[in-house]
């Protein structure tokens, strides 16, 4: 809420560069932020990310989006929205359990060195879920080369997972 204090607090100090700047010109474009469930857009926005990277989706989208509303009508997740001239340009949704949250999916509706719209959007997500007493939020993975790295900018730590497997 207060540029000055967040630009000397601990989490702004270890946000990479790039995301310092990110946040920077993101202030500069007077986006909108709002929290609502709008699973179409998400979908939308998906959709359009997957045919830009000429990728397929290699998930059942109907059924994730199912769950999803499932876990909002129990209170269990929470989606923000990123706009401009009323203009959708970039959502995330993250889990909840308990005091922690797990980023589950973002997306933006342009692919331009330009939008900072989704940087604007997890940065608000993050305090949003601050304010709701959320204390970790995992974000869930870095091992895709054109995500990971975005992520890693915000902080935090990096752990391992591991994994269990009943087959050799």
């Amino acid at each position: 809420e207060d540029n000055k204090n967040f630009e000397k607090s601990f989490f702004y100090s270890h946000l990479s560069r790039s995301i310092k700047q990110q946040i920077k010109l993101s202030n500069q474009k007077n986006y909108d932020f709002r929290s609502e469930l709008n699973l179409d857009i998400a979908k939308d926005m998906i959709e359009k990310t997957f045919k830009r990277q000429k990728k397929n989706i290699d998930w059942n989208i109907n059924k994730t989006f199912k769950n999803y509303k499932n876990l909002y009508e129990k209170k269990l997740l929470k989606m923000f929205i990123c706009s401009k001239d009323k203009k959708d340009l970039s959502f995330t949704i993250f889990g909840l359990v308990n005091n922690k949250a797990i980023y589950l999916n973002g997306a933006r509706s342009e692919d331009s060195n330009q939008d900072y719209s989704l940087t604007h959007n997890m940065i608000n997500s993050l305090f949003s879920l601050k304010k709701m007493d959320v204390e970790t939020i995992d974000l869930e993975g870095v091992n895709s080369p054109k995500r990971g790295f975005w992520k890693l900018g915000f902080g935090g730590s990096l752990s391992p997972y591991y994994n269990i497997s009943f087959n050799q």
